[in-house]
């Protein structure tokens, strides 16, 4: 039974969301078996990140994954029925070169109907299809898994990305996204879970993520940096040409509908799309909901280089998930 009191009281799309988890959880429950495997949970505990099967996060695979691509798509082209709440959303464009550098400032607002957005954040997480997805029940288990039972958790950043489709069969579509690991320096206790939907196929063809399995138990390598990002000198350590040779550089290659579990830790990175088919993903970082951001540190950076990298504007609310 589920009891709100005056202001409290959610939306009417709010409280559909949370009686729609419920029930997800419960059916869960009702399963008495763990969605995610022992093995699995070995593979993320070693290298630090691993797949989940479409059938391990949705109850109806090809209907859910066709919902969540048909609304980013609306979100980005302005023809959803009913408009989310554009001001307070984040919406990045995307470079016309493929060089990070030049990618569109992260900005809120819609920027106009396109497909080339690269980046979406602040996605409103009252929205019937993006809340279901959050609430997943192997989310909440991996959640529990990470940050032990009981522990509040939020939302650090939902988040689409797109590597856009190349503009020619010359050139490639997208932005090159350099080697970094999500860690952020203004939260007073580090998010430790990403969960990464593939909306289209990932592949080296199509910028798919790149990773350095288990460099999450190498610690933070650049904690300078607000975002984390590597040094050159720690790209050619860890990244570079000894690396690739070794074949200790992974390509993140997902099918739609797969889900990668991934230590926030892990140092990543992504390529351009030189496919003539889009990437979409949804990001969301889970973290313990008691995080603090240190709000003075975080306004030093606003207007400035946070516009074209690490924080977002708007990204200073984190909503409860579980």
């Amino acid at each position: 039974q589920l009891v709100f009191v005056g202001a409290m009281a959610p939306t009417t799309t709010t409280a559909m969301i949370i009686v729609a988890a419920v029930a997800l959880s419960w059916w869960a429950r009702r399963r008495r078996r763990s969605i995610i495997t022992p093995t699995q949970w070995t593979q993320f505990d070693r290298d630090g990140y691993v797949v989940l099967r479409p059938d391990q996060v949705f109850a109806s695979p090809h209907d859910d994954l066709l919902s969540l691509q048909q609304r980013m798509d609306d979100i980005m082209l302005g023809t959803c029925a009913e408009p989310p709440p554009y001001e307070r959303m984040m919406m990045q464009l995307d470079s016309c070169t493929g060089v990070y550098a030049d990618a569109g400032e992260q900005t809120l607002g819609y920027k106009g109907k396109t497909l080339r957005y690269r980046k979406i954040q602040n996605l409103d997480l009252d929205d019937l299809v993006m809340g279901l997805f959050l609430r997943r029940p192997c989310f909440a288990e991996a959640c529990e898994r990470v940050y032990g039972k009981g522990t509040p958790i939020s939302s650090f950043r939902t988040m689409f990305f797109n590597k856009p489709c190349a503009p020619s069969a010359a050139s490639s579509g997208g932005t090159h996204l350099p080697w970094h690991q999500d860690r952020w320096r203004f939260l007073d206790i580090d998010p430790l879970l990403n969960a990464y939907l593939a909306l289209d196929p990932a592949s080296p063809e199509s910028g798919c993520v790149r990773l350095l399995p288990r460099s999450h138990t190498l610690g933070i390598l650049n904690p300078s940096h607000h975002s984390a990002f590597l040094t050159e000198g720690q790209i050619e350590c860890y990244c570079g040409a000894k690396a690739e040779a070794s074949g200790a550089i992974v390509d993140l290659v997902l099918q739609p509908g797969e889900v990668a579990l991934i230590h926030n830790w892990v140092v990543h990175s992504s390529g351009t799309n030189r496919t003539a088919r889009a990437r979409r993903a949804l990001s969301v970082s889970y973290m313990d909901a008691r995080t603090k951001l240190n709000e003075a540190e975080f306004g030093r950076f606003t207007g400035g280089e946070l516009k074209s990298s690490g924080y977002p504007e708007g990204g200073t609310h984190f909503p409860q998930i579980f």
